[in-house]
């Protein structure tokens, strides 16, 4: 859609001024979520691309990110949020970008809720990979200075071979009884594991549980019960534990009504028949600023489609840009700061269905604040910490807003 938006006025110039219309190639990742997407980057290279939105998973970048690197292949991903992919691939010039925030964020905004709501005993139930670990640690780092709470990481292993271990897991987490468990991980895996805890019963099933943004997926519910297509499952059994658990979690914040963001929908609908409504196009408004940013970088370079003179030009295109999914600006690592918001699970009794629900907002410190006002009540932080310089909000104490 964005390279569309841009064709229909000629494209980009190059250093003479003349306009090219951009040309995507568009590869699927597959259900592995390293090789098949490395094979494709690959294949890609050999065809002489080396502009890349995407890859879609953290766990891709394993593979990727060395690749990439070495080959100067500029690459914006949407939606691999996993810290250590700015810790790991940074380079000079960087040529990894992406318009979703890295879960450092993400952790700060977790652990603010956990501490805002008197959690004291934490249990931490993640996939045993780079994106759910990565997850764990963050919020344990950014809990470690309270000595009231106790945090304990339990990972479990993904896939279908991993399955028959799952009730091993869940046993062990029904014996530390703690006051919440908070999920990371991928739905395929899930499904399985949450089905598992609804049917191990009290206590486990009973206790208070967080999830992330890779749990904010109308897939965990049934057909015609909240997910129209692509649904993990046909069972309530998975909607039911997530209603019945109390479930909150936190996903990137769309201002949704942006001009940028309604425009967006409206011709995201449009062009593909889906409703942005209820999670309906989770990270597509991402997707589109990330192709957005990358043409208005190679315009910036003066059109000879270098990748490495485009990325010195990545923080510039950026500057001022407000998209689709709202304000980004990169700073030199390629990431960016988002404000997350809080959601719930709930029963919609006159549809029949589950949705999910925004129950909070969370803005980090220096976001751009979009003047929305308070519904019911507001918590004001009683201090900002954060360096006298003003450069990181890794310290930051979020304001919340809660609808109800």
């Amino acid at each position: 859609m964005a390279a569309s938006q841009w064709n229909a006025t000629g494209g980009i110039k190059d250093g003479c001024g003349i306009s090219h219309p951009i040309k995507l190639l568009l590869e699927d990742g597959g259900p592995d979520t390293t090789s098949i997407m490395f094979s494709n980057l690959q294949s890609l290279f050999a065809q002489g691309v080396d502009y890349i939105i995407g890859p879609c998973c953290s766990a891709d970048f394993s593979q990727a990110g060395p690749y990439v690197k070495a080959n100067h292949i500029l690459t914006v991903s949407s939606s691999a949020t996993a810290a250590f992919v700015t810790e790991n691939f940074t380079s000079v010039p960087n040529y990894i970008w992406r318009t979703v925030a890295n879960d450092n964020v993400q952790t700060q905004a977790l652990a603010a809720y956990i501490q805002y709501r008197g959690y004291h005993k934490v249990e931490l139930v993640v996939s045993n990979e780079p994106y759910g670990l990565g997850i764990a640690n963050g919020v344990k780092a950014n809990l470690a200075g309270n000595s009231s709470i106790t945090v304990k990481i339990v990972p479990y292993n993904t896939g279908s071979s991993a399955y028959s271990s799952y009730p091993t897991v869940i046993s062990g987490i029904a014996t530390d009884n703690p006051s919440v468990i908070v999920y990371a991980g991928f739905v395929q895996d899930e499904v399985v594991f949450w089905k598992d805890v609804a049917l191990a019963g009290p206590p486990v099933s009973n206790i208070t549980s967080m999830g992330v943004e890779g749990e904010y997926s109308t897939s965990f519910f049934p057909t015609a019960k909240g997910c129209s297509s692509g649904c993990a499952t046909n069972d309530s059994t998975i909607a039911e534990y997530m209603a019945d658990s109390n479930m909150t979690g936190t996903a990137t914040l769309s201002i949704t009504n942006s001009s940028q963001y309604l425009n967006f929908a409206s011709a995201y609908q449009t062009a593909f028949g889906i409703s942005c409504a209820n999670g309906g196009c989770l990270f597509a408004p991402e997707t589109y600023d990330a192709a957005n940013l990358t043409f208005r970088a190679m315009a910036l370079e003066g059109g000879f489609y270098n990748s490495t003179a485009t990325a010195q030009e990545m923080v510039a295109a950026s500057q001022g840009y407000v998209g689709a999914s709202g304000p980004k600006t990169f700073d030199v690592n390629g990431d960016v700061v988002a404000p997350y918001l809080l959601w719930k699970v709930v029963y919609n009794a006159t549809s029949a269905g589950w949705t999910f629900k925004t129950v909070g907002d969370w803005f980090p410190a220096g976001f751009p604040h979009p003047g929305l006002s308070c519904i019911n009540a507001c918590e004001l932080p009683t201090h900002i910490n954060s360096p006298s310089d003003g450069t990181s909000i890794a310290m930051a104490v979020p304001v919340y807003r809660r609808a109800s």
